[in-house]
């Protein structure tokens, strides 16, 4: 087959989706989750049902040129995505997905490609273009405050905070760790290829997703030490970009190449389906239930997550 154009440019980012779980609006019953993935391509968030992976319809348009890439509900309730085209961050309305207004970039941004709200109410953005850095923005003006960066930081993709607020940043063949502005150390050897994003366990283990080869790599959170190749089936995995661990324990997928969500289990890795078809999928998130998304700041969903894990626990999601 010959090469797409366009894959080629995202091979090079790294990423052109990325994927949610979201309670979205006051019409979802307690426990339900929607699936939001943004469309590279199409320029549009579309909208799954996070249970059955039903196809919903598209939840927020952005146009064909915005090339969306990152997005993350904000303390404010609202959906915030990275524009890699136009190197902006543009919200959209949690409930309706109506466009609100363009948050920040201008001069700041180069190629944003992922963000995240830290605990100090900043929203940090990775640059993966010429300015290689993570920039900061105020998380309630959208001022930018700065920016910082190890100096062997490349291609900025997939950002996350730990429980124990230390930032977590993917950049070729390894996870670079940043307490504050303070680069702590990096996490990855010789078994890291190409990572694309990272996610915590249920089992309280991080979970890196590998381009090169096709992969899942559980490493221990707290020394960085190499566990196992968690998922390694090179027969549903072509190129692994995003990855969470759903409402149900459950590791989900984004693989770029397959324009599927691919769902494993939680504790052993074992394929359970193609959980949903999309264009170009990539980063994923999941937040907290309906009534809890318009009330949280970004401390309190860090507990959330946590309280999630122990849950996740204590209906033996952890591997023993």
């Amino acid at each position: 087959m010959k090469p797409d154009p366009v894959r080629c440019v995202l091979r090079s980012w790294i990423f052109p989706a990325v994927v949610v779980f979201a309670a979205t609006g006051g019409s979802a019953r307690a426990g339900q989750f929607d699936l939001l993935v943004t469309s590279y391509v199409d320029g549009q968030v579309d909208r799954f049902d996070g249970e059955t992976g039903t196809a919903l319809g598209t939840f927020a348009r952005l146009g064909a040129l915005t090339r969306p890439t990152g997005l993350e509900f904000g303390p404010d309730g609202n959906l915030y995505v990275v524009s890699s085209t136009h190197g902006s961050i543009l919200r959209f309305d949690g409930r309706s997905g109506a466009f609100i207004d363009v948050f920040a970039g201008g001069q700041a941004l180069d190629r944003p490609l992922d963000l995240a709200f830290g605990p100090d109410d900043i929203l940090y953005v990775s640059d993966g273009g010429s300015m290689n850095r993570i920039a900061q923005f105020d998380s309630r003006t959208g001022a930018f405050r700065g920016s910082f960066g190890a100096p062997d930081l490349r291609g900025a993709t997939g950002l996350e905070f730990a429980p124990d607020g230390i930032l977590l940043v993917v950049s070729a063949g390894e996870v670079q760790r940043y307490r504050g502005r303070a680069f702590i150390g990096s996490i990855g050897g010789p078994e890291l290829g190409r990572p694309a994003d990272v996610a915590f366990g249920p089992d309280d283990n991080l979970y890196v997703s590998n381009l090169y080869p096709p992969s899942i790599l559980r490493y221990d959170a707290s020394s960085g030490v190499f566990i196992d190749t968690f998922v390694g089936n090179l027969d549903v995995l072509e190129y692994p970009v995003g990855i969470v661990f759903g409402p149900d324990g459950n590791l989900y997928v984004a693989d770029h190449e397959l324009g599927q969500i691919v769902r494993f289990d939680g504790r052993t890795g074992a394929f359970i389906d193609f959980f949903a078809e999309t264009r170009y999928p990539a980063f994923p998130i999941f937040v907290p239930g309906p009534g809890t998304l318009w009330l949280f700041a970004v401390g309190a969903l860090l507990v959330l997550k946590r309280e999630r894990r122990a849950l996740a626990r204590s209906d033996g999601v952890s591997k023993s």
